[in-house]
């Protein structure tokens, strides 16, 4: 997978930047993204702050880098569900 040029402290400080009234077009001319990348962005980011989404990320990537190196344990059939609030509280849970 594609490492991203972005930190998510960045991601959440240019949503923030748009929440406050800077227009998305000059926002996304400005930081070199595409509309697109934004509104995924807002999506995936858009209710959390700096350091929920921090924590987020690192949730993630701890749930995808589950396995050994070798690749040889079994992967597991449990998923990491992270779910944020308006409140911006995080709620974690794992499925079958």
């Amino acid at each position: 997978m594609r490492r991203s040029r972005f930190s998510v402290e960045q991601i959440v400080a240019v949503l923030k930047q748009a929440e406050l009234g800077m227009a998305v077009p000059e926002l996304i001319r400005k930081i070199g993204i595409s509309e697109q990348t934004f509104y995924r962005w807002k999506k995936q980011y858009g209710s959390l702050q700096p350091d929920q989404a921090r924590e987020l990320k690192q949730l993630q990537e701890g749930n995808n880098g589950s396995k050994n190196a070798s690749g040889s344990e079994k992967p597991s059939s449990q998923k990491l569900l992270v779910r944020g609030n308006r409140a911006g509280q995080l709620n974690v849970a794992f499925r079958e």
